[in-house]
């Protein structure tokens, strides 16, 4: 897989400089230097505000440092997703989550544990 800047169509980094796109299930038993984690999709849950869709709505309190308690089975399906991706680093983890999910928790998120790094978008990419 190649990745391409959007502005100019450059290539910018290839597998040939070691990065390769894989899933969480395809790397389970595997280690790696540093890890960037997309969260993605799986299954709406619930509807409007409530609804909860992506790894961050899900999980949001275990992020918080709390333990999941009374979990339902996507939600215990997300932990074991998270747990696996989260596990394969031995020095850096990158977890990027969309702002618009994940705002409202940014205030109770402990910096001692998470280093929050806004990623602004200039070209209307949502």
């Amino acid at each position: 897989m190649n990745f391409y800047s959007r502005e100019s169509s450059t290539q910018i980094i290839s597998n040939n400089g070691g990065v390769k796109p894989n899933s969480v299930h395809s790397v389970k038993g595997q280690t790696h230097t540093a890890t960037l984690y997309l969260e993605s999709f799986y299954h709406k849950d619930g509807k409007g505000e409530n609804a909860k869709s992506y790894e961050s709505q899900r999980l949001s309190e275990q992020f918080m440092n709390k333990v999941l308690v009374n979990a339902g089975k996507r939600q215990k399906m997300s932990a074991k997703m998270v747990y696996v991706g989260f596990s394969r680093p031995t020095h850096l983890l990158a977890f990027a989550v969309h702002r618009n999910r994940y705002e409202k928790y940014l205030s109770c998120i402990d910096a001692n544990l998470w280093e929050i790094v806004l990623v602004n978008s200039n070209d209307g990419c949502e």
